[in-house]
């Protein structure tokens, strides 16, 4: 079981180091710490859906999960999407994972992007 946490003070010192290279990388203090938050939420996400996964196979739950499957032809573009999604019966649950990260990776890329650009037209 995965769950969330709290820092405690013994970890505040190496939260401010790494939220102050986010800000010297150009990010408001107030966007770093979002980013840093929605990373973490998007990574126990995923472990939590993966031991939920892992749970499925190994329990029970897999006659409902098949009798799902067989419920999804009722519905074409759910049935089309499901085939080529990562935990189908056409690959593997990580390259959910990795798609999603990079789409993180780029938006955040995009909004590092404004920023310096932001930066620039205000100095001059």
């Amino acid at each position: 079981m995965v769950s969330g946490n709290r820092p405690t003070e013994a970890a505040l010192p190496q939260i401010e180091q790494f939220l102050k290279m986010w800000v010297e990388a150009g990010f408001p203090p107030n966007e770093a710490l979002a980013y840093v938050l929605t990373f973490g939420d998007f990574v126990t996400g995923c472990a939590l859906e993966h031991q939920a996964e892992i749970e499925r196979r190994s329990s029970r739950l897999t006659e409902t999960t098949a009798e799902l499957w067989k419920q999804l032809a009722a519905y074409p573009t759910l049935h089309a999407a499901s085939l080529t999604r990562g935990g189908s019966k056409a690959g593997p649950r990580s390259s959910n994972f990795e798609r999603g990260l990079a789409l993180l990776m780029s938006g955040l890329r995009l909004r590092h992007a404004e920023l310096l650009a932001e930066k620039q037209r205000a100095a001059s």
